[in-house]
């Protein structure tokens, strides 16, 4: 049995819901049993999740954005229950890492000819992640942009957002400790904990990272002079982070920081906390998806 949980505020809401009916159709003209409902909250999709695993559902397609298939993954890691992921959100980082294809029905394509593959996840303060996890002055500009959300749309609130922090620029005092021998205080630009290889709707902050060796992708970048700031942002988004001289990076199964005031980019959303404990778990998800380099 299919459970298809389809977010249908993700991206435009009337694709969406017609995007899940041609889904639906077209599994059942496979013949193959599903269900189709909608989450309605944050939240609820991994209710919706878990709901569907306990009535014996083995298979549940994610149709959504990155926060659809964080949601289910929370529901679904360490369980024998398998996921797809279509996906008809706004950016999409995770499938780009996955190379599962933008568009919908050539994704439920990839649901329909590759097996459910063993996949990484990670827990940060007990919950479950699936892409990257930050703080710095990428979730400066994401909380900056939100405020001018509420008064305009598109790309410019994005835009304002990132030039806003560019005059309030500031470093962070991070304390960093992990399994791999890190053991320091940094003033650091960004930090990033990574599965995935892409964030913010396409900007590489773990190029080399693979979502199924077992090990987190750990980068910072250190204070950067604010006459650079604005290079260093192009190099950024043009995956040329591991080439700074600020940069330094390394693979850790754990990772343990903090920071006065910090704020955290988790799989999309912004939390506050005063302390992240963060650590991998190994192959808990199985996702429908192309193999990777090395794999069968």
């Amino acid at each position: 049995m299919i459970s298809i949980i389809c977010n249908p505020v993700s991206g435009s809401a009337e694709k969406t819901r017609r995007v899940c009916g041609e889904v639906g159709r077209i599994l059942s003209q496979r013949g193959l049993d599903h269900q189709i409902v909608y989450s309605d909250a944050p939240g609820h999709a991994s209710a919706l999740a878990a709901e569907a695993v306990g009535n014996g559902c083995d298979t549940i397609i994610a149709m959504g954005g990155d926060g659809t298939v964080s949601e289910i993954a929370g529901a679904l890691a360490g369980k024998d229950a398998a996921m797809a992921i279509i996906p008809t959100g706004t950016g999409n980082d995770y499938c780009k890492t996955l190379k599962i294809p933008p568009d919908p029905l050539k994704a439920l394509e990839v649901f329909l000819r590759e097996p459910a593959r063993m996949t990484d996840a990670g827990l940060i303060n007990g919950r479950v992640f699936v892409n990257e996890i930050g703080t710095g002055f990428d979730v400066d500009v994401l909380r900056r942009s939100a405020g001018f959300r509420k008064h305009m749309n598109g790309l410019f609130p994005y835009l304002l957002g990132v030039l806003s922090a560019l005059i309030h620029y500031r470093t962070y005092r991070v304390s960093l400790k992990t399994d791999s021998g890190l053991n320091s205080e940094e003033d650091l630009t960004v930090f990033s904990v990574a599965l995935g290889k892409i964030i913010g709707g396409g900007i590489p902050i773990a190029p080399e990272a693979v979502p199924y060796d077992g090990l987190f992708d750990v980068s910072g970048i250190r204070r950067i002079k604010k006459s650079k700031l604005p290079g260093r942002l192009l190099g950024l988004m043009r995956g040329k982070i591991l080439a700074f001289p600020e940069t330094f990076s390394l693979r850790a199964k754990s990772v343990v920081f903090s920071a006065p005031d910090m704020f955290v980019n988790v799989d999309g959303e912004i939390i506050g906390m005063e302390k992240a404990e963060v650590s991998i778990l190994p192959g808990a998800l199985r996702i429908h998806r192309p193999a990777g380099d090395g794999e069968a």
